[in-house]
């Protein structure tokens, strides 16, 4: 617990390179990530309250608008985005119209812990299919349909996968089944950049972190506790590759911090 306070944040990193840093909530309008302290570290916090005008499926594309007037108005910005994204019941992600695969339970009924027949789970993955279809096409075409700005880079992941199934119930996470920790991390970035990023490479999460700072040019003498950061997917090549692990148990659980093996 000690090391988040002794630890540089990354918005505190971006401050000190001289960025302008935003943080955009689209699912809560308080503090609910983080420390206290870093709030003072956001010149500007947008919170999910601000971003919703009409309904929740609308709020990422919100988000992609503001953000791309930001990168297209201005230099210097480290900008921060939680996106509403894809949660159970998922079809708030969605609006019915735009359901390419059916049927779709659209209730409160697909909730964590849900067990079923197989006809059941065939219904949820195609809600969730249908989300993450919307959610992913409204966001990027949103943020990206003018190309991509010079000298911005969009690194994009997500905190959690879903278990839709597999072991009989519906998952969403906290337990130790590896579709949990399955997780999209890509780079959109103008191709003109000269960096290349060994897409042979296991990434995970552990390496976000050092790729910001190479972004940033912070200095690696600079960065503290020195020695202890991964690598940043701008140095990692695939012989560097090394088993993946990832933690399962709620952060209030006996299970807290279990480690499994992601690569088999």
């Amino acid at each position: 617990k000690g090391e988040i306070f002794l630890a540089p944040s990354i918005f505190q990193y971006a401050q000190a390179a001289g960025y302008k840093t935003f943080y955009f909530d689209g699912q809560l309008s308080y503090r609910w990530l983080g420390k206290l302290s870093d709030i003072e570290t956001f010149d500007e916090w947008i919170t999910a309250a601000e971003l919703k005008k009409g309904e929740w499926h609308d709020v990422d594309a919100e988000i992609a608008r503001r953000v791309k007037d930001i990168v297209r108005a201005s230099t210097g910005n480290f900008i921060w985005i939680n996106k509403f994204g894809v949660h159970s019941p998922y079809f708030p992600s969605y609006p019915a119209t735009e359901s390419r695969w059916l049927p779709t339970p659209r209730t409160t009924g697909n909730s964590p812990g849900q067990t079923g027949g197989a006809e059941y789970f065939e219904s949820v993955r195609n809600n969730y299919d249908n989300a993450i279809l919307y959610n992913s096409d409204s966001f990027f075409r949103t943020l990206l349909y003018a190309g991509i700005p010079a000298d911005t880079f969009f690194l994009y992941t997500s905190d959690h996968g879903q278990n839709l199934g597999d072991n009989g119930k519906l998952i969403s996470h906290c337990s130790e089944s590896v579709n949990e920790a399955n997780v999209p991390i890509f780079m959109i970035a103008d191709s003109l950049w000269p960096a290349e990023t060994d897409t042979g490479y296991r990434a995970s999460h552990a390496n976000l972190f050092p790729t910001l700072l190479d972004l940033m040019n912070f200095p690696e003498a600079e960065r503290k506790p020195s020695g202890n950061y991964s690598l940043s997917l701008f140095k990692a090549r695939a012989e560097d590759s090394r088993p993946r692990l990832y933690f399962s148990g709620g952060l209030h659980s006996e299970a807290a911090g279990q480690s499994n093996f992601f690569d088999k």
